[in-house]
């Protein structure tokens, strides 16, 4: 993918000096580099118009927890849901009936150790992400948050 080729991956601690940040595409493309969730977003900005429906999904664990986060796009065409995340092993084209059977899918795939026990889905579709100031992660709606195991 277009994203993978272009864009390095750097933590938000050492581009924004914070632990958690979630970048505009514009911001990502200038920086040339972002995290999980800025790919997501990238991918959501370029994505627009081809599919019907989409939500970034950040998959964490409860805090306090040393382990890290992680976030991609799941897009709906028709009534399949699929995966983009800047990790090509999770990526999918539309086959799941729903959201939470490709999540399900997802943290199934990792390594029982490094398997996710929730996850939460943001709409994105009130928000700027092509080219919206500032942290967009608290302008996004968080529709809820689900258990994985």
């Amino acid at each position: 993918m277009w994203l993978d080729k272009n864009l390095d991956y750097k933590h938000d601690q050492e581009l924004y000096k914070v632990e958690e940040f979630w970048a505009s595409c514009a911001v990502t493309y200038q920086n040339g580099a972002g995290d999980c969730d800025d790919h997501a977003i990238c991918a959501a900005t370029l994505l627009a118009g081809d599919v019907e429906e989409g939500n970034i999904i950040s998959l964490n664990y409860p805090q306090p927890s040393k382990k890290k986060g992680h976030a991609v796009l799941v897009y709906r065409i028709g009534q399949y849901w699929g995966i983009i995340s800047n990790n090509t092993l999770e990526f999918s084209k539309p086959k799941y009936t729903s959201i939470h059977q490709a999540i399900v899918e997802l943290n199934n795939a990792r390594e029982p150790e490094e398997q996710y026990p929730r996850y939460f889905i943001y709409d994105y579709s009130t928000v700027d992400i092509a080219a919206g100031a500032g942290n967009l992660k608290p302008k996004m709606t968080k529709i809820g948050e689900y258990k994985l195991k």
